[in-house]
Order: C-alpha cells, then structure tokens, then sequence
C-alpha cells in the first residue's frame, strides 16, 4: 500500500515579511547532524541535562540556540522552506 501524503506548509510572519516553512524528515535530519555535527553534540548534551530540571524556558533555550548555532538554524530553516541555496539569506533573519 502505497504511502499517500502531502506536506504541510505553515507561514512564518515577521517585521519585513513573511516564509512558508514544512517540517523537516529524518534525512534532512540526519543531513542537518552530519553536516553540524559538533554543534549537534553540544544541543544533544545541553538538552539531555535541561531535561533533569524540573522546569524549563522554552522560549530562552530556542533564543539561545538560534543564537549560538545560528549557522544550524539558517541550514534547518533553508531546508524547510524547501530554498536551500538561500542558506546565506537566513543566516540574515532576525531572532526575536
């Protein structure tokens, strides 16, 4: 039986415009770690002792990660708007 699909966009708005972002699967993933792989390292670590707290700010952690590995981010947003050439323009976009 074949699988029967279709992707979902969501609209980011922002200050000067706006982006049409999907999830991302697991061999963008995997693309993401094998191309970040140091930085994926310290996200995996970071996050595996923030989860032995008993409350954790979601916002301040996505805003320190954006941030932090801003080149991870850039490459998972170019990926999910399906613009991977664009990699440089998001390395651009505002974190707030």
């Amino acid at each position: 039986m074949p699988l029967i699909y279709t992707l979902k966009y969501e609209t980011i708005k922002f200050a000067d415009g706006e982006l049409s972002v999907r999830g991302l699967g697991i061999p963008e993933l995997q693309q993401l770690v094998a191309v970040h792989t140091d930085a994926a390292v310290i996200l995996f670590n970071e996050i595996s002792a923030l989860s032995k707290q008993e409350r954790i700010d979601i916002a301040k952690l996505i805003t320190g990660v954006a941030q932090r590995f801003s080149s991870v981010v850039a490459h998972a947003i170019a990926m999910a708007a399906d613009e991977p050439d664009r990699y440089e323009d998001f390395l651009r976009l505002p974190v707030d």
